[in-house]
């Protein structure tokens, strides 16, 4: 990506250059990123929804899901295509399923939803990355 700013022209992959991190700690900043974003967008939607946790777990992956996509595709693994698109798509309905029917576990046992959502976040980063490096962008 090239930005024209007066008579300089500045391209991002040097600024990806200037700072060259494993793949797994570039996936942690870039999901610290997109959790903190996911996660606004989550209490949000239970806030309007008035605490329907499915709408406000779709709520967040329906937005998320554009976002993250070009983070992760670009940010972490440097692959992106329309073929990723639809595998990325694919896998987080499947995390989406996960993280549903855990909160709804950890709710029933009567844990916040908040809380219950943030304990998520520990075990789904680690399923995501090996979901996302050896089927979507691999």
């Amino acid at each position: 990506m090239t930005i024209f700013l007066g008579a300089d022209l500045i391209r991002f992959e040097h600024f990806a250059m200037v700072l060259i991190l494993p793949q797994f700690l570039r996936f942690l900043l870039v999901g610290g990123l997109n959790t903190i974003v996911g996660f606004i967008i989550f209490s949000l939607a239970i806030y309007v929804t008035i605490g329907n946790v499915g709408l406000s777990l779709a709520a967040n992956i329906g937005v998320g899901v554009f976002f993250n996509f070009l983070s992760y595709g670009y940010g972490v693994f440097k692959n992106l295509g329309a073929r990723r698109f639809v595998k990325f798509v694919c896998a987080y309905a499947f995390l989406y399923f996960i993280n549903y029917f855990a909160l709804l576990i950890m709710m029933g046992s009567g844990l916040n939803v908040y809380l219950a959502q943030f304990i998520n976040l520990f075990y789904l980063a680690p399923i995501s990355y090996f979901v996302f490096g050896r089927w979507v962008f691999n």
